[in-house]
């Protein structure tokens, strides 16, 4: 009887522990899958604020070759003008949200001494995907590339971005430079995430490790 009594306390006690475990992994999910939307609505604000000031700054350089009479200045005003409406993003796909996501992130990477490589962008206009789900996902993978190509002994700083249309899918492939002993980076709850959201939505995807480095590709189904 002391046996048994002791034998269903132990599972008892585990049956709690795993439930606990479980329960403290989906709040930390679910806290960064919000954290995620909540970096895209600050990247689009960030946009949208720098389409502003770039429109402002035209008109107040408009007004000024208005008031001038000099040629000189007058050209070298044409010159700034012309500078900076075409300024170009990093990366233009064709899908305004991604753009917005991929032209942050990047800037980011690049800041930290990351090399950035987009070997293509191309993606359709809209996917059939909430975007909250489409902004988890492209920003847990690159958030996780960016953080594993910093880490301590990593051999090259980097990550190489694909973004292309093929037979009904996009595909988002996300490679990068990473530590051969890693020292845990948090990917886990993010890839975690990502697979959620690829079963949701019956999406394909591929892991890929080597010794120094890691590459996820997505597959999402364009209709």
């Amino acid at each position: 009887a002391v046996v048994m009594a002791a034998a269903t306390v132990a599972a008892i006690a585990e049956t709690v522990a795993r439930e606990v475990a479980l329960r403290v992994e989906a709040r930390g999910m679910a806290e960064r899958a919000d954290l995620a939307v909540a970096s895209y609505e600050s990247l689009r604000a960030q946009h949208e604020q720098v389409m502003m000031l770039r429109h402002d700054m035209n008109r107040h350089l408009s007004t000024l070759r208005r008031m001038t009479t000099q040629s000189a200045v007058r050209n070298y005003l044409d010159d700034l003008i012309g500078q900076n409406e075409n300024v170009p993003d990093i990366l233009q796909s064709g899908n305004r949200m991604i753009d917005i996501i991929l032209n942050g992130r990047p800037a980011a990477a690049k800041a930290a001494g990351i090399d950035v490589e987009i070997l293509s962008a191309q993606a359709p206009e809209t996917l059939p995907m909430r975007d909250a789900d489409l902004c988890s996902l492209m920003l847990n993978l690159i958030d996780n590339a960016i953080a594993a190509a910093k880490a301590p002994g990593v051999r090259r700083a980097y990550i190489r971005l694909e973004l292309r249309v093929k037979d009904h899918y996009f595909i988002f492939a996300c490679e990068n430079g990473c530590s051969p002993t890693p020292s845990g980076h948090g990917n886990g709850l993010g890839l975690k995430i990502v697979e959620s959201i690829v079963k949701r939505y019956d999406c394909l995807m591929e892991i890929e490790r080597s010794e120094d480095a890691f590459k996820a590709t997505a597959a999402i189904p364009t209709d």
